[in-house]
Order: C-alpha cells, then sequence, then structure tokens
C-alpha cells in the first residue's frame, strides 16, 4: 500500500481487511493491533469527520501497548526482521523508519500518541502548533504497521 492519505473508502477498506485478518491473530498481538486499529478509526473520525480532536484523543489508548511494555513483551514477535526499504518511503516522513525493527516503529507510534496526548490540550490554540498535521502522521504509521505486518 503507498503511504500516502488513504481516501475514506480505502480506510473503510482497510479496516475491513484488518478485521478478517485480526481474527487469524491470537493473544497479545491481537489486543495491541486492535487497540491500534482502533485509534486510527478515533483519529481518522477526527482527520475525516469533522469530530473535535481534543474528544477523539480521549479515545485514544495506549493501555495494551503500557501493559505490555510492563511486562517485557518483544514487540518484534508481531513481524520479526527489519523494515525494508520501499519506493513509497522515499522522501516521506516515513523514510526514517527503514531497518528499523517492529519494535521500533510500535514504539514510535505510541511515542507521538503519548506526546500529543500531552501537548495538545496546553497548545492547540498556538499558531505553531499543528496537531492535525501530527494526528496524520501517527494515523500513516500506523498504517504503515499494518501493511509491513501483513507481508
Amino acid at each position: 500500500m503507498p503511504i500516502k492519505k488513504p481516501t475514506l473508502d480505502q480506510l473503510s477498506t482497510l479496516i475491513k481487511d484488518l478485521d478478517a485478518w485480526l481474527k487469524k491473530r491470537k493473544g497479545d498481538s491481537r489486543s495491541l493491533l486492535t487497540e491500534l486499529r482502533d485509534n486510527l478509526v478515533h483519529l481518522d473520525m477526527a482527520l475525516n469527520y469533522s469530530v473535535d480532536l481534543g474528544s477523539s484523543l480521549s479515545d485514544v489508548s495506549t493501555a495494551e501497548y503500557e501493559r505490555l511494555s510492563s511486562e517485557g513483551f518483544n514487540f518484534n514477535i508481531i513481524k520479526r526482521g527489519k523494515i525494508r526499504k520501499r519506493k513509497d518511503l522515499e522522501g516521506t516522513n516515513l523514510g526514517f523508519l527503514v531497518g528499523k525493527s517492529t519494535s521500533e516503529l510500535i514504539e514510535s507510534i505510541y511515542d507521538k500518541i503519548n506526546e500529543l496526548k500531552i501537548m495538545y490540550p496546553k497548545l492547540r490554540n498556538s499558531p505553531k502548533f499543528r496537531p492535525t498535521v501530527r494526528a496524520r502522521n501517527i494515523s500513516e504509521r500506523i498504517i504503515f504497521l499494518f501493511s509491513h505486518v501483513r507481508k
């Protein structure tokens, strides 16, 4: 899947495909990926359906990630190996991921989620703060993660 803003139809299709794929997963991997799918839906509502970003952010969860991190879960179990160089990553904000592990990608997603949840309430009215750009970047990382683990 090319790394670009998906249309609403593409995102809907992606979510349906993910649901079917997630049914085949088990245990902690499934719960984490389900949390990420739900987070993608909440961010999509803010980005594409005029839902208040603050309201959507309050529904974005990091509970499974935090639980698994505290238990020492190996996130590379979800997909072993490094992220390979891809033409659709060149020149994008995801280009830095080439050569990184799945664990590093997941950590970067949750770092950005936590950063946005902390910054948004305090900086949402600042002209220098672009929360929708940050939310879209998080969405792109989640979509890329699903693309990566399904290959």
